[in-house]
């Protein structure tokens, strides 16, 4: 293996082969004095090496095809730094649902409720909501959709997503009792994505959301 390097410090492993590399040289007609001949560089006469004339100087299509051959490793070594966005966590590990998943009076914690708060507080202006939800949330984003929104608090408060927390469970059975007419594949997603829902709608769910939590949770302290 060898590296490419550019200025920047960082380098990438490409593979290497002699044979290889041989080849693109001989492709380049950059060795070889009948080669050299017709593209008119002078010989250097004073010595060979290995019986070969090597040319003195080359010429101006000689050093743009050099030039050209150079940009495009510089170009893949550049291609490789490019960061990409990283989903928090991928879709394929979000949990689906079950029958106790669907229970609407799981015991709640203090977390829930804070959940909850910080999902209120990430959407505390109608200019950071996002309205078209794919449910792919990064640390990049700069607007949020319901969804994205409640899996940033998620991480936040517990250091990881639980895509079946009973927070997140309770804005899915207000979107429920919101929506009664509605058939959704996802119901955060859907409802979030739905040309009816106002902004005012988003905060509403995950305002019954928070009595409904903060409500138990009153109830165990007594």
């Amino acid at each position: 293996m060898r590296e490419c390097r550019l200025t920047s410090g960082r380098s990438r492993k490409w593979p290497s082969s002699s044979f290889h590399d041989r080849a693109f040289v001989r492709g380049l007609g950059l060795s070889g004095p009948r080669r050299a001949a017709s593209e008119g560089w002078p010989l250097r006469s004073s010595r060979a090496l290995g019986g070969i004339e090597r040319p003195k100087t080359m010429t101006g299509v000689t050093r743009s095809i050099l030039a050209f051959a150079v940009g495009l490793v510089a170009a893949g070594c550049g291609s490789a730094r490019v960061p990409q966005p990283v989903p928090y966590v991928p879709d394929s590990s979000y949990t689906p649902t079950s029958p106790e998943a669907e229970q609407r009076s799981q015991p709640v914690s203090d977390q829930d409720l804070r959940i909850l708060d910080r999902a209120g507080e990430i959407l505390s202006d109608p200019a950071k909501w996002d309205r078209q939800d794919d449910r792919i949330c990064t640390p990049e984003d700069t607007t949020w959709s319901l969804f994205c929104a409640l899996q940033r608090a998620s991480i936040e408060i517990l250091g990881g997503y639980d895509h079946r927390r009973v927070a997140i469970q309770e804005v899915r059975f207000a979107i429920e009792e919101a929506a009664p007419d509605q058939v959704f594949e996802h119901r955060l997603r859907d409802y979030n994505n739905l040309p009816t829902t106002r902004y005012e709608d988003v905060q509403a769910v995950l305002h019954v959301a928070r009595e409904r939590v903060g409500g138990r949770l009153a109830r165990t302290r007594k």
